[in-house]
This record gives structure tokens, C-alpha cells and sequence, in this order.
């Protein structure tokens, strides 16, 4: 029978406690995540390769209904285990080679140093080794569209990318590695990546919910950004051309489907041989040395064997853990995100793992820099502007208010600051630029606000200091218009 149930009735394999958490325990755990998370909506279960053995959804979605069993999340990067699949798929009916330099089938693909992108295969992109990197992924991802040809465009766009290694030399995750491979199956089948991943995967795997275009990401609850305190609703509209990378959608019941599936030794053959053969058989070394099969990671936590993968957007975060040598698994849904939560998100699916073991949880909280560097930039920008003006608006000799030292040492953190930001402009450029405000509006925009602050506390400081050079020479101050030449021409 089923390890969950032998688990449940029988009592504690793995830790010393007295009792098995049962559902309700489950359930109290998940509360109380969502509530310290900040999250509006979760939907979770525990599987076994019979279906869901407990399972419960909290909250509201990004339209204010309640969360469902078939409320749909975004599953961020684990859509990358359903393309892998596919991928796989074309492989095990000779239809691809992993092995075979991608260019021979997509012959205008290349990076910036063509010499070394005309030898990345099929089995490179999948494992995260051809050399492009997290950055190459990003600026070229989470493009809003509703046109699924764009999956062309976005790869041509790599033509400037600079890979980070060389091909097979080391592994480096990024969502532009499976973004290619979009691309080479639709070369491969002729066939959209979201209408061929519906047709000869979903659907057979029973995941009725399923948003893999623009016509059902109409049924997509915006999610919500986790910033300074609270969920801010989030909808930026749908990436079509997303799909293979991290714009497949799912419910709770689909992914309770995918992983009953997945553990099942008498699968009803939606998921290619090779697949199964690496979530269950395939060498799993310590998290450390996670490594990276077949769109899962697959590693040793405590002794137990894991294929798990999990995923972020800007508005949710999805994670599903396999532990097939124990005919278990965990699906948590959320609908909030933050990089600051990003370890906090994704601990608690491992936590309702080690419930469902037995096991104590180890809770994780947010990044605590991470957190507070919206707080920390406000707060620095404050206490460079506040004593500025302070200068600048006093006018009796005696009450200038900062010494000249002081005026000095403030000037110097606004060039300093002025500095730093121009460097990091040029350095990261627009489009990473975009990027922070899109994942991080909290940091993107607190740093904004600080080098406002520096640009309006020099000026304040300029004026004052002109202003202390008219009263110790008996002048009166400049006025507003000559204020304004100085502090263009000075």
C-alpha cells in the first residue's frame, strides 16, 4: 500500500516524535506560513502515486475570489520540467539528437561569439551547462505578449549575448537555455510549444486547468508583488512566447495529477521513459552539488532522495518536490513573490515534506538585508536631504547650521552616491535596470529615491555654501535666479 498511509497509520519512520502530524497539522503549518509570508493566496497538498492524501487551499486570488483546488497559479521556472519532457519526448522517437549542435537544426541561432554557440546541443540547454548564463536569461525573458511567435524574436535577441563559459564547461542556470529550446521544438514539429505541450503531454496527464496560451491566460488571477509590508496586486499580462521556460500555468489539482504521474510505476506513458528514468534513478548528490536532470533538481536532503523544482514570476511562486523512493511528493501554490521571500517561499514546501515524514520543520524567514534595503536606501537618502536643506535655507551668519567640515564630508557622500549610481547605469544598462523594477519595485524604487535625494542634497548644499560666501561678505544672499545660474555653471 501507499508509504504515506503506512506513514499516517503506523507512526514516525524518520524522527522521534510521539505523533504524526495529520491533516489539520498540515493545514496549521500552511496558515502560518501564509501569514508571515505575506501571501494572499496558497494551495497545497501532499501526494502519493494513489492522488492527494491531504490538501488545502487559504486566501483569496488576485480578483478577491477564494482560492480553489482549480485556481490557476503561474508556475514560473517549473515550467521546465514540461518542456524538458518534450524535449525528451522528440529524443526517444529519433525525431532530435541531444547531442547534435543545436545549429543544425535552427541554423540562424547564435550568441556573440558564434564560434563557441555553433557547438551547444539539445542536451546542454537542458542540463544548464551550454554557457549562457541567469543574466542573458533575464534581459531576454517576462516580455509581455500575446504572440507566441515572438519565441523567435526573443532567441534571435541572444545574438548580443556573450556566454559566461564555454559550451559543457560548467553549469549555469538560465531561463535563456530553455527559451532555445522552445525554439528548436517548434523547428523540430512545426508546432507551437503551448499547443504541442497541451496536446501530447497535459491533457493526457489530466491537467484540465492548464494556461499554456494567451485565450486561456484569460483565466489567469493577476498575482502580487510582496513589497514594503504588503501584496500589491500584480497582473503585467501574459508572455506568450514564455512558455517553455516559466509561463506555463497550473492548479492545484493539475499538478496533484503531475506528480501522481510522476510516481506512479504504472504511468499512463504521458511522460517520455527518460524523464522517469532521471526524477527516479539518476544520481542525487548532496544540495550543494544539486544537479540538474531533465528540467528537475535532483539532490540528497537527510538521507532521502529529491526531484524537485520550483518558480518564480514578479506576482506568484510554485514548487512541486518528488521524493520517489518514498512514493511521495508536495505541491505549494502562491500567489505573491518577493526576492526577499524567495527562501521563506520555497522552505515551506520542504517543511510540509518533512511534516508529512514526521520530521520537525525548520522554518525559514525572508532575507533580512534584502527586506530592509527599501528602509535602509529611503533612510539614507533622508539623512543626506534633510541636513542639506538645513544649509541651504538658514541665513544668519551664526546659525548656519552644518560647519564647513560637515558641508564638506555631506558634498562628498552626494558626489560619492551620484557616482555609484552612474557607474551602475552604465554597468547594467536599461534593461537590467527594468529588471530590478520589475522582480524588486521596493529596491528599484528606494534606490530611485536616493539619488534623487543626493542629486537635490548637492544642490542644497551648493546653495548654501554660496549663500555663507554673500553673508561673510556682507552681501546679501544671491537670489533665486542667480541661485540657478550657480548651481548650473558652478
Amino acid at each position: 500500500m501507499r508509504l504515506l498511509v503506512l506513514l499516517l497509520l503506523v507512526g514516525p519512520l524518520v524522527s522521534g516524535s510521539a505523533a504524526q502530524p495529520g491533516p489539520d497539522d498540515l493545514a496549521a503549518a500552511m496558515a502560518s506560513h501564509q501569514e508571515l509570508a505575506g501571501v494572499p493566496g496558497v494551495a497545497w497538498a501532499v501526494v502519493d502515486d494513489d492522488g492527494p492524501r491531504a490538501e488545502g487551499t487559504l486566501g483569496v486570488d488576485g480578483d478577491g475570489h477564494a482560492v480553489t483546488p482549480h485556481t490557476p497559479f503561474l508556475l514560473g521556472l517549473l515550467s521546465k520540467a514540461f518542456t524538458a519532457a518534450l524535449v525528451l519526448r522528440l529524443a526517444e522517437q529519433g525525431r532530435l539528437d541531444l547531442d547534435q549542435p543545436v545549429v543544425r537544426r535552427l541554423s540562424w541561432f547564435r550568441t556573440a561569439r558564434s564560434e563557441l554557440s555553433d557547438r551547444i546541443t539539445a542536451r546542454q540547454l537542458l542540463e544548464q551547462t551550454s554557457g549562457l548564463d541567469a543574466a542573458a536569461g533575464l534581459a531576454d525573458a517576462d516580455r509581455a505578449t500575446q504572440d507566441p511567435a515572438d519565441l523567435r524574436s526573443q532567441v534571435r535577441a541572444l545574438s548580443g549575448v556573450d556566454l559566461a563559459d564555454e559550451p559543457g564547461a560548467s553549469y549555469r542556470y538560465s531561463s535563456a537555455n530553455y527559451l532555445v529550446l522552445g525554439a528548436l521544438v517548434e523547428q523540430v514539429t512545426g508546432e507551437r510549444v503551448g499547443d504541442l505541450m497541451r496536446r501530447t503531454l497535459l491533457d493526457r496527464v489530466g491537467m484540465a486547468d492548464a494556461v499554456v496560451d494567451p485565450a486561456s491566460a484569460r483565466r489567469l488571477p493577476p498575482g502580487h508583488r510582496l513589497a514594503l509590508g504588503r501584496a500589491w496586486p500584480y497582473d503585467p499580462g501574459y508572455v506568450a512566447s514564455g512558455v517553455p521556460y516559466g509561463y506555463v500555468g497550473a492548479s492545484l489539482t493539475d499538478l496533484e495529477h503531475a506528480a501522481t504521474d510522476l510516481l506512479s510505476t504504472d504511468a499512463n506513458g504521458a511522460w517520455p521513459a527518460a524523464v522517469l528514468d532521471r526524477v527516479r534513478r539518476a544520481s542525487a548528490p548532496d544540495p550543494a552539488r544539486s544537479a540538474y536532470r531533465a528540467g528537475w533538481r535532483v539532490e540528497t536532503r537527510d538521507g532521502v532522495r529529491y526531484a524537485w523544482h520550483s518558480g518564480a514570476t514578479p506576482g506568484s511562486f510554485a514548487t512541486l518536490v518528488l521524493l520517489p523512493d518514498l512514493g511521495l511528493a508536495v505541491v505549494l501554490l502562491q500567489n505573491g513573490y518577493s526576492p526577499a521571500r524567495d527562501a521563506q517561499l520555497n522552505g515551506a514546501a520542504f517543511d510540509l515534506v518533512r511534516l508529512a515524514l514526521g520530521q520537525d520543520p525548520r522554518p525559514t524567514g525572508p532575507d533580512p538585508v534584502l527586506l530592509a534595503a527599501p528602509w535602509l536606501l529611503t533612510g539614507l537618502g533622508a539623512a543626506l536631504l534633510v541636513p542639506a536643506c538645513v544649509v541651504a535655507v538658514r541665513r544668519r551668519r551664526h546659525t548656519l547650521g552644518v560647519r564647513r567640515r560637515g558641508r564638506v564630508v555631506l558634498i562628498a557622500c552626494d558626489v560619492v552616491v551620484l557616482l555609484a549610481a552612474t557607474a551602475v547605469v552604465l554597468h547594467a544598462g536599461p534593461v537590467e535596470a527594468a529588471v530590478l523594477g520589475r522582480w524588486a519595485p521596493d529596491v528599484f524604487w528606494a534606490a530611485v529615491v536616493l539619488v534623487a535625494a543626493a542629486a537635490a542634497s548637492l544642490v542644497a548644499c551648493l546653495v548654501g555654501v554660496r549663500r555663507s560666501r554673500s553673508l561673510r561678505k556682507g552681501q546679501p544672499a544671491p537670489s533665486g535666479a542667480v541661485l540657478s545660474r550657480y548651481a548650473v555653471h558652478r
